[in-house]
């Protein structure tokens, strides 16, 4: 597939046609770089993928579209997990950049949830346009540690390098869906230069949306083992 640079300007509907999973019929990986395609109407998503893709590793797809006033951008990567269980062998992983202006609330509505779930997108990353915009590498060093397999080698080595005390200090637990760090006068290490002034935050809150069923599950029911029965002794 061809990078797709999309634009705030394009039509809903649009982007909604080309983030559909079965316009992507060949899993060949490239080099994430290769879907950096300026310009782009957002100076924000402009500079979020031109850091994004210096730390991914060799990818499929990777295409932006829009949900509300939110940028969502997909990563396709393969998947040998699903490719050995007989599914479409690919994994996609969604980063959801929310506006300030929407209170900072980091929980999809059940509206974008259903969207990602026509898209189906696999998992989530909320991150707010503040975070983003002063903590960067501290947001994309957390969610290496989530999945580690989305980045190189030598971006995960970057980004350890990169990342604050106060990030490479966090826990991060494989079932964990919210981190938040909090700064004790810790200034950024880098603020993107972006024309609209953000304010630098106390904190960075990342959370984490697993929105795809897995082959065999069915809601969040779980099977009860049967009873085992006893014999009585004479």
């Amino acid at each position: 597939m061809k990078p797709h640079a999309a634009s705030r300007s394009a039509s809903p509907f649009q982007l909604l046609r080309t983030a559909c999973p079965s316009a992507s019929s060949s899993l060949t990986v490239r080099d994430a770089s290769a879907f950096y395609a300026p310009p782009y109407d957002d100076d924000l998503d402009d500079a979020f993928l031109w850091n994004l893709v210096k730390y991914l590793g060799p990818v499929s797809d990777l295409h932006l579209t829009r949900r509300g006033s939110a940028s969502l951008f997909i990563v396709e990567t393969p998947s040998r997990t699903q490719r050995d269980a007989g599914g479409e062998g690919r994994r996609r992983i969604g980063f959801l950049l929310r506006s300030d202006a929407d209170g900072g609330a980091n929980t999809p509505s059940s509206i974008d949830a259903d969207a990602f779930r026509r898209l189906d997108v696999d998992e989530v990353y909320v991150l707010r346009e503040a975070d983003v915009t002063h903590r960067l590498p501290d947001v994309l060093f957390m969610i290496s540690r989530w999945v580690e397999r989305l980045f190189s080698e030598r971006g995960r080595t970057n980004l350890q390098r990169l990342a604050t005390p106060s990030a490479r200090g966090a826990s991060v637990r494989p079932g964990d869906d919210r981190v938040c760090l909090s700064y004790a006068d810790e200034a950024p290490a880098a603020s993107l230069r972006l024309n609209a002034p953000v304010a630098v935050p106390d904190e960075v809150v990342i959370c984490r949306h697993r929105l795809r069923r897995r082959p065999g599950t069915h809601g969040s029911q779980q099977s009860v083992p049967p009873r085992r029965r006893y014999r009585r002794s004479a």
